[in-house]
């Protein structure tokens, strides 16, 4: 009701501004073109640029690359997103894979505003240093018992690589990508399925300033606490084993698509439903080269947290906005049209 009457304002300013009144009654007569005022051009709605990253391990018949490329289709269903990109990479492929992603990053920095949203996903085996200056953790390392942990206060890390650690990105460098003036009036939201990925969110109390916690406007999801493993999931599809986060995140977003907006909290409460139906099915762990081969009943215990400023853009535009917009056009149009009409006369 409120769009028809907006709709029929602009159609009564339309017919009545290309009228003039003369002695003899009503007649067309153009309005010089300076005389029409100018409208309001409608702020842009805040939009949100997706990128998705995936790792194929053939060692362990990881396929992160197909996790990365469903992610980013399920994301493209919601007329927020503006930018979906989706990077493949592969262990032991001819490329360095951290230079790939930091460019990746770079690139998408490019597209951002002020008000944007930002969803970094990723799929890959994760691991972590023995020793550095983060908080002390009792970390998993082996499935032979769970309950075999060792102490560690060293980074988190994606792993990229097999043969050379510094095409490893650690949880300090990666966040540093995000520390300058354009990120920072971007909320950005962090998706990570690896072993460990609690870890890349940091404890700013306890003097870790290096991770995601030092970020403004800033949400983490992962697949597990800064101690545990992550699992993967058998794919009927390819035969890869794809980590359980992703194919939890695809489902949930299929769940809400119809949905105005989502919130951080509902996607959240989503993936956790998602996640409890294959919980307990037999997968693989994605670290320690020694357990790949060994199949255990998968778990699913999500971290998460956010900045108090953090935001999530997720959804189609308000419909307010959407007219504005159609008014817009409308009346450029218009105004192009009696400035065509003012030049012949």
């Amino acid at each position: 009701m409120r769009t028809k009457s907006l709709l029929s304002l602009v159609l009564l300013l339309t017919v009545t501004t290309s009228m003039a009144f003369s002695g003899d009654g009503w007649e067309k007569k153009p309005p010089k073109w300076h005389e029409i005022p100018p409208f309001p051009t409608p702020t842009p709605e805040p939009a949100t640029h997706v990128l998705s990253v995936g790792v194929r391990d053939a060692k362990s018949d990881h396929g992160g690359d197909i996790n990365a490329q469903r992610v980013r289709d399920a994301f493209v269903q919601f007329s927020s997103v503006k930018t979906a990109q989706v990077l493949p990479l592969t262990i032991g492929g001819i490329i360095d894979n951290r230079v790939a992603l930091e460019t990746m990053v770079d690139s998408m920095k490019a597209k951002v505003r002020p008000g944007d949203t930002f969803i970094f996903f990723i799929d890959c085996h994760g691991g972590f240093d023995f020793f550095g200056d983060e908080t002390l953790v009792w970390a998993q390392a082996s499935v032979l018992s769970f309950d075999f942990r060792v102490p560690t206060t060293g980074d988190e890390y994606f792993g990229l690589s097999r043969g050379d650690p510094a095409e490893n990105i650690n949880d300090d460098d990666f966040s540093q990508l995000f520390l300058d003036d354009t990120w920072e009036e971007v909320d950005k939201l962090f998706i990570i399925s690896s072993c460990y990925s609690g870890g890349f969110w940091g404890d700013t109390i306890e003097g870790d300033t290096g991770d995601l916690a030092r970020l403004h406007k800033t949400a983490l999801i992962a697949a597990s606490k800064e101690s545990d493993f992550t699992y993967t999931l058998p794919d009927s599809e390819t035969g890869l084993y794809l980590g359980n986060l992703g194919t939890a995140l695809v489902a949930t977003l299929e769940e809400l698509k119809e949905q105005d907006s989502i919130t951080y909290q509902e996607l959240f409460n989503g993936l956790i439903h998602q996640g409890s139906i294959f919980e307990g099915s037999n997968g693989y762990i994605l670290d320690f080269e020694d357990n790949w081969g060994v199949e255990v009943p998968v778990t699913f215990e999500l971290f998460g947290a956010a900045t108090e400023d953090f935001e999530l853009t997720l959804g189609v535009p308000e419909p307010s906005s959407i007219v504005l917009l159609v008014l817009g056009a409308v009346m450029i149009g218009f105004g192009r049209f009696l400035r065509r009409r003012s030049n012949k006369a």
